[in-house]
């Protein structure tokens, strides 16, 4: 795995990635996965996505007001023998927005209504991780998954 560090681009580490999981598969594992990489330029204010089958992440536009779903996703790593052509999609960003990462357990749980609960409590990230705690505390009995959520706000200037 340490000759990931040396690949180029993040298309190229989840081409990597995937290629691993094939000979595992192949040996009889069956091992798949999801797995979204994030590469952040503070200089050019720009930001590298490349989604492989994980739930799609948010954008949140401070000066908009703006909760964006970035929806380029690829297909999961480990399912297909054939070479994977991953992409990257890259976005800029400003000062005060922020991007949100989440797993499917916080979809299990709240289904359609999580951009919006997002949306309502993404000026106050705290207040939205307390509300997913208490949430997801009360229906965690019924609904054994994980549950996490990654919030990046952009400073600089």
């Amino acid at each position: 795995i340490i000759s990931v560090l040396y690949l180029n681009n993040l298309a190229d580490i989840l081409n990597y990635l995937n290629k691993e999981l094939i000979l595992f598969r192949k040996a009889n594992l069956a091992y798949y996965s999801t797995a979204c990489l994030v590469k952040i330029n503070n200089e050019s204010k720009r930001l590298t996505i490349c989604n492989a089958g994980h739930e799609k992440p948010y954008l949140y536009k401070a000066n908009d007001n703006k909760l964006v779903k970035i929806m380029s996703n690829n297909i999961m790593l480990g399912v297909l023998d054939e070479n994977i052509d991953y992409y990257e999609e890259e976005l800029n960003f400003s000062k005060g927005d922020k991007l949100i990462l989440y797993t499917d357990g916080l979809i299990n749980i709240f289904n359609d209504s999580l951009e919006e609960i997002i949306y309502q409590h993404i000026s106050d990230p705290e207040k939205l991780l307390r509300y997913l705690a208490d949430y997801t505390s009360i229906e965690s009995k019924a609904k054994l998954d994980d549950y996490l959520i990654i919030i990046l706000e952009f400073g600089g200037k």
